[in-house]
């Protein structure tokens, strides 16, 4: 089952590599294999997901939600994903 999660607040703490991370600190200079990336397409996330990486969590417009769950495999069913309107 999905773990959707309504933002309410966009300065929540989850929400932080989306809304207040630099580039630089996504790519966690220091040690590469704990670096993040934000895809920003359900292509890309597709594509990512195909090739081994493992999702922290998903940020979409509810509009989206439909699209994103069909392209999430079980396996990620319990990754948190945030939503609202636009």
């Amino acid at each position: 089952m999905a773990n959707i999660i309504e933002i309410q607040d966009l300065t929540a703490p989850q929400l932080a590599p989306y809304t207040q991370l630099t580039h630089a600190q996504l790519r966690s200079q220091r040690d590469p294999s704990q670096g993040v990336f934000i895809a920003e397409s359900l292509k890309v996330i597709s594509c990512a997901l195909r090739a081994g990486c493992r999702p922290i969590s998903f940020l979409t417009e509810r509009r989206h939600m439909a699209a994103l769950l069909q392209a999430i495999p079980d396996q990620w069913s319990t990754v948190p994903i945030y939503t609202a309107e636009r």
